[in-house]
């Protein structure tokens, strides 16, 4: 049996955040979100030694509350903290993206891991 991790990359402070879209760019503290990311490298070692096969990212845009608008980024920074565990990208969107790049994102990602 195969076993997957999904890491949302969830923004949480204990500012309230609005409601309402988008939100405004002072509603992000690189204080929070900047050791937040050291945070997620640290609970995805954890999930690589407990012996998870894969974790994975998906594509968020258009809200404040989940850091991940290029999951390609983040997959290529996890690929230089984690050795063993694999990684997967989960529904880039495309309507959003030119395919072409996407592709040459993928294949350039696939070289350097």
């Amino acid at each position: 049996m195969k076993a997957s991790f999904f890491e949302p990359i969830r923004y949480v402070t204990s500012q309230k955040l609005p409601e309402q879209w988008p939100l405004a760019p002072g509603c992000y503290d690189p204080e929070v979100g900047g050791p937040l990311f050291q945070s997620i490298i640290e609970r995805l070692a954890l999930v690589e030694e407990l012996g998870f096969d894969w974790v994975s990212f998906s594509e968020h845009h258009y809200g404040g509350r989940i850091l991940t608008p290029s999951p390609i980024v983040m997959a290529s920074h996890m690929a230089a903290h984690l050795r063993k565990v694999k990684i997967a990208v989960l529904g880039p969107i495309m309507a959003l993206n030119n395919p072409v790049r996407v592709a040459e994102e993928f294949a350039m990602l696939d070289n350097l891991t």
